[in-house]
């Protein structure tokens, strides 16, 4: 990677800041980062490589510096590669959650009275919190500083992007979100954040009587179209039917359940393929589809992500894996260092013919909607 590379990309790497400065970071600069991402999609490969591994050593070094878990899990093996280290599980994180967080502020009991109090502004003014479960109780806590949460929701607009939409972030584009209603969950969070006074959205509940959903889509008549791959079976024939009456330019859905059939039904009743996207509670939009559809690219200039069998070995493309190793290179609040997902992916052999530098998923068993 060139020195204008690195230069370029200098808001993205929180090892760079002090505390003070990220939290003065503000919601204008959420342009400035997407613009950002989408700059790397004309990466070399070489040039995506190069940026994995100096985003990786800012990070681990700025991890054993201020996360005592990491100072004891990684012990005596700080200069190693990242395919020696150990694998972190879901458990050993809230498990230790106290000591693996690099601000020594947080902490669970605290974030549990923040729930109970109010899900809706910052966690101490300066923290985006989630939580798996997005109901009652502690699940599996998530939180990440205003470069991170903007790091996030820049994924999901590059993701509007390679699907075809414009990237001007403020465009008047509608969309309907229709999903479980969890406002601590993960997708609600994102979801809600990156609207803004120019980018109206609406949020339907998925829980809902069918006749409801289309009433309130006709009435919202949406550009944008975000929901479960369970709901488009339902919405597609009520589209045919005639009780229906939307034309959305794009629609998303997650992973897993987005079969070809689905995708027919998709393409029958509304003339669009679908959007397939990968998303994860603990980090964000993993991987997402661009107009090709040839597979969902991994946002490898986010994480580095390891397609591995049982026994942790990392598996060829075109093989399946039985796991997926996440480490999340943005991520220094509460650090994901080879975190394990029980997502069973493969990879295609091939590259995309859009010549992005990112690997794809050519399939997935076994895929979990999150909420």
């Amino acid at each position: 990677m060139s020195k204008s590379d690195s230069t370029n990309d200098w808001i993205l790497n929180a090892a760079c800041f002090t505390i003070e400065n990220v939290n003065k970071i503000s919601r204008f600069q959420l342009s400035r980062i997407q613009k950002q991402l989408q700059s790397r999609d004309k990466w070399s490969r070489e040039q995506l490589e190069d940026y994995q591994q100096s985003s990786l050593k800012l990070l681990r070094g700025y991890v054993y510096e201020r996360s005592s878990f990491y100072q004891h899990f990684h012990k005596g093996l700080e200069e190693q590669s990242l395919r020696e280290l150990p694998v972190l599980t879901k458990d050993m994180v809230m498990e230790n959650f106290n000591e693996l967080v690099t601000d020594p502020a947080i902490n669970l009991n605290d974030i549990e009275l923040y729930f109970q109090s109010s899900s809706y502004r910052l966690f101490q003014n300066k923290y985006q919190v989630t939580d798996r479960a997005g109901t009652s109780g502690l699940s599996e806590i998530f939180v990440f500083n205003r470069l991170e949460w903007y790091t996030v929701l820049a994924g999901a607009l590059r993701s509007y992007h390679w699907a075809g939409g414009k990237s001007r972030l403020f465009r008047k584009n509608k969309s309907a979100f229709i999903f479980p209603m969890t406002p601590r969950g993960c997708s609600y969070k994102m979801a809600s954040d990156i609207p803004g006074r120019r980018q109206p959205a609406i949020f339907i509940d998925v829980k809902k009587p069918v006749p409801d959903i289309v009433r309130e889509l006709n009435e919202w008549q949406p550009q944008i179209l975000v929901l479960q791959p369970e709901m488009i079976n339902d919405l597609a024939n009520e589209q045919t039917a005639g009780s229906l009456n939307i034309k959305p330019g794009i629609i998303f859905t997650f992973a897993g359940e987005a079969t070809a059939g689905i995708r027919q039904i998709s393409e029958k009743a509304w003339g669009r393929d679908l959007s397939r996207l990968l998303l994860a509670p603990e980090a964000g939009i993993l991987a997402a589809e661009c107009r090709e559809h040839s597979g969902m690219h991994l946002n490898e200039d986010l994480f580095i992500f390891e397609v591995v069998d049982e026994k942790n070995q990392t598996v060829p493309a075109g093989t399946p894996g039985a796991k997926l190793l996440v480490t999340a290179l943005n991520g220094y609040t509460q650090p994901l260092i080879r975190y394990e997902l029980p997502d069973a992916l493969k990879l295609a052999e091939k590259p995309c013919a859009c010549g992005r530098p990112y690997r794809l998923i050519e399939s997935i068993k076994g895929f979990e909607v999150v909420s």
